[in-house]
């Protein structure tokens, strides 16, 4: 037995070691924690870097860049310039549990979390070039290099722990120092404000004497304490016309505007501008200066982050609502789109080094202790040697030391039409390609000299200019070197404008190729129906082509047009978070312009630009006609309306009680009906009751009477009654003619609200992808549209609708314009009811190149030119009424028994007015007719007339048949 039970033990053992170790390799591999979280320092203001650091930790966890591991960003706001600030909200941020350190953007304040970073080993991602501090203030020329006068050196703190998202400054004055080259400026003048600018521009120069001098620089600082155009009226009295603009961004538009003051913005005139963000600055007031103003810009506007920040603006504008700021992605700040690349190189890296080895992220790091993190060195190490990536400034690599040592910025120009892309420049050098000037460089152009002047100007802060004189301490100086593989390329025609500032050369004849899609759907887009094999463009015709053709006359384009792949308009997919068809393709620069039945909606405008729209529509229904007629018992009421009706009975009943009771009064409507009887004298009227309803529907009848009115007041209204039966029987019967000769179609819906509760359940839809079905989707949640696209059956297309609503009991919704080209050739259909809305056709173009913000500017304009001589009524005439079958189908509203209207009281009120006028007449009669009967009784019978009068009034009252 105790064998047994050791025998027990000894397997129990044993099975639990062979688990544990086999188990082992798997325990000790702990991997990255659900959560890790990003810490980032900024100013209160800085609104739209906040929404950029949220948006883009989102992207991170919705693309699961780290599996199952979230991002959490942690978000401390610091004072401008306030090192202690800083430093307790970057103690708390760690604290909390952040792994690494964003920002702040002020150079002052970064380096001083930099040193806390490198104390503690943790990553630290600076999204701002730095600065340098100097000891004590410097003038403009104790940084000229050699001076007489010491030069103060500059402490810049350079950390262990830490990478540059940005640009260093010394390689930002190179980049301009290149530009600069390229555009021969021998002659300018350096304005700037702060104190460090300048130390940078000097270390361009490397303090080798040059014997030739061509180059001449005039260095001014804007005196904080007077306005900025006080320079520029000095300057005015110089000969220098070209300016380098080295001023904080947020000063940097009303620095122009005191420029433009002064006549300083001209066509003589050049600006080259350092700030990077100049592209968020309003600058609507200069585009039509002819002043070259240029400057370079870090943002990548065709990375595909920027392009998706475009698409869900809306959306992100909604969700990060704050203080009533609002995010404008083609106006993003540099420092936005480094924060956005930091928080990518810091997820990419995670991934990275968490795919090689393990880390411990969940012990947070305390300032009090001054511990280093074990892991920030690994982390930043990852960074500096294995990362390589694209984000919104483009490719995004470092160095040994951490600096960013692959960038591209971009040469923008500010045009008429808004800000144009006119070269880039590399951290990589590049052999020279065709968007470069090829004229070698000579050796005067290898090396520039610099000469000095001292003037000096009152109100203006110290200056000085660069000489190369033997006898000046400031005779030693540093070549511009030009690069034999080159860092800067530039547009050739752009570049012979820049230099020579002859607009004439700019425009040349070189014109754009434009690549045109468009969605095959008649009249707009279709194959040309010929015998012949056509090629390219020749293989379509339509209206959309037509239309191109005209625009690219008036622009100056040509033109290639290329069906759309997946055959839809664009719609966006709310579980793919992306666009399809049209829109796509122009977004992806597939394509440069979209053309059809492309309908300008919101969601679509945040996507892409669109112009003026060339035609306006709305959504309708396409019907089929139904083949049978109306048949009404009481179709012979139908010429009157119901109202008419009643008041023509009114008239005949009034005018018979109206005939009856002037006959009585009327003293000559009695006599005697045998006048033989001379003995037996009875006098009697004709007109009774019966025989006056008689006599007035005879008359209505058109048919005769044994009755005939004696005295002039019955006559009177026999004649008035006549004259209105005439008009009134001829109005009915012509009307009757029409009702009975055009036949009422019977429509089961007369409105799109009519389908959802018709009895006999007809079917319904539109094409899924297009506006159509998005304006019904996007409907009031509880309204009637949108429960009607719940039950909607979905068409792929135009032409697969217009054949389910030929088969009958299906009713199609699509744009009136499409409609109407339809109607024109099939007879069998038509439209029923209104608009539901109103929209416009446009041409899309991407929202992100500023070459197609010039065409959509120039575009707009030209479908106005051709609105105003009507070219556009001409194109959709032939389209419509013309070409392809147009003008088969008599065009009516759809309901041809509204044709013929019934006649209100409005169109016969007239005979009602005359008819009472004429009886009001015979009442007058009737009663002088009383009064003269009276007074020849009265003399004859030696009577008062009162008495008479009394007594012929009393018999008529008393409806004796016998007088």
């Amino acid at each position: 037995m105790w064998r047994l039970q050791w025998t027990k033990l000894f397997l129990l053992a044993f099975s639990t070691t062979l688990a544990y170790l086999l188990l082992l390799p798997i325990l000790t591999v702990s991997g990255l924690p659900n959560q890790v979280k990003i810490g980032i320092l900024l100013h209160e203001n800085q609104h739209e870097q906040a929404i950029i650091f949220k948006w883009s930790i989102e992207q991170v966890n919705q693309r699961s860049i780290l599996g199952k591991t979230r991002l959490q960003g942690l978000i401390r706001h610091v004072a401008e310039d306030d090192s202690w600030d800083s430093e307790r909200k970057t103690c708390d941020l760690l604290e909390n549990g952040a792994i690494a350190i964003i920002g702040p953007t002020n150079p002052t304040t970064s380096q001083h979390v930099g040193s806390i970073c490198d104390t503690l080993d943790v990553p630290h991602l600076n999204v701002v070039s730095k600065g340098v501090t100097f000891n004590s203030q410097p003038s403009a020329t104790n940084l000229i290099v050699g001076s007489s006068y010491p030069i103060v050196s500059p402490i810049e703190f350079q950390s262990t722990i830490s990478v540059d998202m940005s640009m260093a400054r010394d390689t930002m004055m190179e980049v301009f120092m290149d530009v600069l080259q390229e555009l021969n400026w021998n002659n300018f003048v350096y304005l700037y404000e702060q104190y460090d600018s300048l130390f940078y521009l000097q270390q361009r120069f490397d303090g080798r004497s040059l014997k030739s001098s061509d180059l001449n620089i005039r260095v001014l600082r804007f005196d904080p304490t007077k306005p900025y155009r006080n320079v520029f009226w000095s300057l005015k009295k110089t000969n220098i016309k070209h300016i380098m603009l080295d001023v904080q961004c947020k000063n940097l538009k009303t620095v122009l505007k005191h420029a433009q003051q002064v006549s300083m913005m001209t066509e003589a005139h050049s600006y080259l501008i350092v700030c990077l963000d100049t592209h968020t600055i309003d600058l609507e007031d200069f585009k039509h200066s002819r002043s070259r103003i240029i400057w370079m810009s870090a943002n990548d506007p065709n990375s595909e982050q920027i392009l998706q920040l475009e698409s869900q603006s809306n959306e992100v504008n909604a969700r990060f609502f704050n203080s009533g700021f609002r995010l404008a992605p083609e106006q993003l700040k540099t420092e936005s789109a480094l924060i956005h690349d930091a928080i990518e190189t810091i997820a990419h890296t995670l991934h990275g080094v968490d795919s090689s080895q393990d880390i411990d992220l969940v012990a947070p790091v305390s300032c009090k202790k001054s511990k280093p993190w074990p892991h920030g060195s690994t982390i930043v190490n990852y960074m500096r040697t294995s990362i390589e990536l694209r984000g919104m400034t483009g490719r995004i690599r470092f160095n040994q030391i951490g600096k960013r040592s692959d960038y591209v910025l971009n040469v923008m120009r500010l045009t008429e039409y808004g800000p144009r892309i006119i070269g880039n420049w590399s951290t990589n050098p590049v052999v020279s390609s065709p968007m470069e000037h090829e004229q070698p460089l000579d050796s005067s152009q290898q090396a520039r000299s610099s000469m000095v002047n001292l003037p000096t100007h009152g109100g203006m802060a110290p200056q000085s200019s660069l000489s190369s004189s033997p006898s000046s301490p400031l005779s030693s100086l540093t070549a511009i070197h030009h690069q034999q593989a080159k860092r800067l390329r530039m547009d050739k025609q752009e570049l012979i404008y820049l230099q020579r500032g002859d607009p004439t050369l700019y425009e040349g004849e070189e014109r754009d190729l434009l690549v045109v899609t468009s969605i095959r759907n008649e009249p707009y887009f279709m194959n040309k129906q010929t015998t012949k094999i056509e090629t390219g463009n020749a293989r379509y015709e339509g209206y959309a082509i037509d239309l191109i053709d005209e625009l690219s006359r008036l622009v100056n384009f040509d033109y290639v047009f290329k069906e759309v792949d997946d055959g839809k308009y664009g719609k966006y997919d709310e579980e793919k978070k992306e666009w399809n068809g049209m829109i796509r393709e122009v977004m992806i620069g597939k394509a440069d312009l979209a053309i059809a039945d492309l309908s300008i909606t919101s969601s679509r405008e945040d996507a892409v630009d669109f112009t003026l729209p060339f035609m306006s529509t709305g959504i309708s229904i396409l019907f089929k006609k139904p083949t049978t007629k109306e048949l009404e018992l009481f179709s012979f009421l139908s010429p009157f309306e119901n109202h008419v009706w009643v008041y023509v009975g009114g008239a005949y009943m009034g005018v018979s009680l109206l005939l009856f009771a002037v006959g009585r009064i009327s003293p000559y409507e009695w006599a005697d009906p045998h006048p033989c009887r001379q003995e037996d004298k009875i006098l009697r009227n004709q007109f009774s009751v019966s025989n006056s309803f008689w006599f007035t529907i005879a008359a209505v009848m058109q048919q005769g009477s044994d009755l005939a009115p004696r005295s002039l007041s019955t006559r009177l209204v026999a004649a008035i009654w006549y004259f209105f039966t005439l008009i009134m029987i001829s109005s009915y019967t012509a009307n009757l003619a029409a009702f009975l000769t055009v036949e009422k179609v019977v429509y089961p819906i007369e409105k799109a609200e009519d389908l959802y509760r018709h009895p006999q359940h007809i079917k319904y839809g539109c094409v899924e992808s297009g506006s159509t079905g998005t304006f019904f989707q996007h409907s009031k949640p509880h309204s009637t549209f949108r429960k009607m696209y719940e039950e909607m059956v979905f068409m792929q297309s135009n032409e697969q609708g217009k054949a389910e609503v030929e088969k009958g009991n299906y009713a199609f919704f699509m744009e009136s314009t499409s409609i109407e080209y339809t109607i024109e050739r099939n007879c069998n259909l038509t439209q029923i009811g209104g608009l539901l809305d109103s929209k416009g056709y446009g041409i899309a173009l991407a929202k992100n190149s500023t070459r197609k913000r010039d065409y959509r500017t120039k575009l707009s304009e030209a479908i106005l030119s051709l609105q105003e001589s009507g070219m556009l009524e001409i194109l959709k005439n032939r389209w419509w009424k013309e070409k392809r079958g147009g003008g088969a189908c008599d065009i009516d509203d759809g309901q041809s028994g509204e044709s013929v209207k019934e006649l209100t009281l409005a169109n016969v009120g007239g005979v009602f007015v005359v008819l009472g006028m004429g009886i009001t007449t015979s009442l007058l009669l009737c009663g002088l007719e009383l009064y003269a009967k009276s007074c020849r009784l009265a003399a004859l019978n030696g009577t008062s007339k009162s008495e008479q009068l009394r007594r012929r009034i009393k018999f008529a009252l008393s409806l004796s048949e016998n007088y």
